[in-house]
């Protein structure tokens, strides 16, 4: 077996020229394989849309609860779905992408490890929460910053480049440590994932962030269109332009179902393209680093 932990220096190819290679293998993958997407990944995507809607609705109904009549206990209430949220979601995303990357690898060697889910999906949910972890840490320490700015009355203009700064960063992790995290988590026994995706990532941000932009986009531009078409035949109930932040909440619940429904549906061709991509850049990182001793 390869060692996947092999770093590159640079690729051989124009990054543009890869990301656009790994875009193109993506949508064809897509395109070829809706059944076998379905027939693979339909069981947990669908407990997924399930999940989502349960947590949501309990976090909304305890919110209003909680403003209503505030309480220590609904306040612990909400930050108890709020940690099952961060715990269980990921744990589905894992088992979905390991399944979508075995459909595009082809590979299904590995036997089921604890509770019928393969220690493919074990290593990516893990490397996942470790990674949510560390940007929860940087996320809380950027809104302390932002926070004590606005206190001390530093210039507007100041607080925005700052802003823009803690979302480049973020995103800049976001590529070094996430992007490859499914394949190299599929390869790695026992050793780190989110180094070994770290160490492959080195030099590489330019293709990869084109891929992630280009998924980003159209993510957004599936969601928003979807939005659109739903309220344009009356499916999601319009929202006033003057109501309570309770009556807001209530609205939202009420129009709930479309709106997960629509995520759910977003989320598994974005999943099936961002996992079919970054195996495919990957794979090409691999092949150049074994084969340029011998170039």
């Amino acid at each position: 077996m390869l060692d996947h932990s092999t770093n590159p220096d640079h690729t051989a190819r124009d990054p543009l020229v890869a990301a656009g290679a790994a875009l193109a293998f993506a949508f064809g993958f897509a395109a070829r394989n809706p059944l076998a997407i379905l027939r693979r990944v339909g069981a947990p995507a669908t407990l997924g849309c399930v999940a989502l809607y349960s947590l949501i609705w309990s976090y909304c109904s305890q919110l209003v609860n909680y403003l209503d009549f505030p309480s220590d206990a609904l306040a612990g209430r909400i930050m108890g779905i709020a940690g099952l949220s961060i715990l269980f979601m990921p744990l589905l995303h894992a088992i979905v992408v390991s399944r979508l990357a075995e459909l595009v690898t082809g590979d299904r060697s590995e036997e089921p490890s604890f509770l019928g889910i393969r220690t493919g999906a074990w290593r990516i949910y893990v490397a996942e929460l470790r990674l949510v972890l560390t940007l929860g840490i940087f996320g809380v320490l950027a809104l302390g910053a932002s926070s004590l700015m606005i206190r001390a009355g530093v210039a507007p203009n100041i607080k925005m480049a700052f802003g823009a700064a803690a979302w480049l960063l973020l995103f800049w992790l976001a590529a070094r440590f996430w992007f490859f995290l499914v394949p190299v988590s599929l390869q790695a026994k026992g050793e780190n994932a989110l180094m070994q995706s770290w160490r492959l990532s080195r030099g590489h941000f330019v293709s990869i962030s084109a891929v992630m932009l280009s998924q980003l986009v159209l993510m957004l531009l599936l969601l928003g269109g979807g939005e659109y078409l739903l309220r344009s035949v009356g499916v999601l109930t319009g929202m006033p332009a003057t109501m309570t932040f309770i009556n807001a909440i209530s609205l939202y619940q009420r129009n709930l179902w479309p709106l997960v429904i629509l995520v759910s549906v977003v989320y598994l061709y974005g999943a099936s393209l961002m996992t079919a991509a970054c195996i495919k850049l990957h794979r090409e990182l691999v092949e150049e680093a074994f084969a340029a001793p011998a170039a």
